[in-house]
C-alpha cells in the first residue's frame, strides 16, 4: 500500500502490519523518471492476485498493439496472458471494457465513425463511377440535429457483372446487425456462373419493415 505517493516521491509497505518491507523512490532532477533509493528487508508475505491498478483503461493501453493483431483472442486466452506477464487475475468484467476501450483506440467512437460516411462514398464513386449511393438522415427531435437513418450502396462493377453473367433470378433478405448501434443489413444477391452467391447491392436501414423494404426495392 502507498505510504506516500506524489509528483516527486513514493513511499510502498506491506499491507500485513506484522511486516516492515517497504520501497522507496525518488524523481530524477530534470527528468520524469523515478529512481528506487531504498528496498527492504527481504518480503516473506504472500501476494494477492488482484490489483486495483490493473484497470481497463491501463490495460487497453498496455495491450493495444496485441488486440490490435489478435483481434480473435477470447477472454480467458486474454486473463492468462495478462496473469502470465503481471502476476494478476483479472475478471470477464474487465476484460470486456479493456476489449470495448480498446476498440476505441484502434478504430475511433462510432460517432466520428458516422460523421465519415460521406467521404467514405465520395471515394467509392471517384473509384467506381457509376454507381450508386446515398445516405438518408433525420432531424433528431431533442438536439435538432441531424442523425444517421440508411445508406444504400450498389457498386457499377456488380451491376455489370450481374448483366453480363449472372441467372436473372434476384433474391433479397434481411439480417440484424449487432453492436452498441443496431440496425438492419438488406442485401440482393443472385447466383453467378460457378453457382456462388454474387450480392449487388446491399443497405443499412433502421427497422425491417414494409416501409424500409420498399425504400431499397425502389432502388435496387
Amino acid at each position: 500500500m502507498w505510504k506516500k505517493n506524489d509528483r516527486n516521491r513514493m513511499r510502498a509497505i506491506c499491507k500485513s502490519s506484522r511486516c516492515s518491507w517497504f520501497v522507496f523512490a525518488s524523481k530524477m532532477p530534470d527528468s520524469d523518471t523515478f529512481v528506487l533509493k531504498t528496498m527492504g528487508p527481504e518480503h516473506q508475505c504472500g501476494r494477492p492476485f488482484y490489483h486495483k491498478h490493473a484497470i481497463s483503461t491501463f490495460l487497453s493501453k498496455r495491450y493495444l498493439d496485441f488486440l490490435r493483431l489478435n483481434r480473435r483472442v477470447t477472454v480467458g486466452e486474454f486473463q492468462d496472458k495478462v496473469h502470465r506477464e503481471h502476476n494478476v487475475n483479472i475478471t470477464r468484467h474487465q476484460v470486456y471494457k479493456t476489449f470495448q476501450k480498446a476498440k476505441v483506440l484502434i478504430y475511433g467512437k462510432y460517432k466520428e465513425q458516422y460523421t465519415k460516411l460521406w467521404d467514405y462514398c465520395a471515394e467509392l464513386l471517384e473509384k467506381n463511377s457509376g454507381s450508386i449511393m446515398d445516405i438518408v438522415t433525420k432531424v433528431d427531435e431533442i438536439s435538432r440535429k441531424e442523425r444517421f437513418q440508411r445508406m444504400y450502396i450498389c457498386f457499377e462493377a456488380l451491376k455489370k457483372g450481374f448483366k453480363e453473367g449472372c441467372r436473372r433470378v434476384v433474391v433479397v433478405d434481411g439480417c440484424h446487425l449487432r453492436g452498441p448501434h443496431p440496425g438492419v443489413l438488406l442485401i440482393a444477391v443472385v447466383i453467378d456462373p460457378n453457382d456462388y452467391i454474387y450480392p449487388i447491392a446491399y443497405a443499412v436501414v433502421e427497422i425491417e419493415n414494409k416501409n424500409s423494404w420498399k425504400w431499397f426495392i425502389e432502388y435496387l
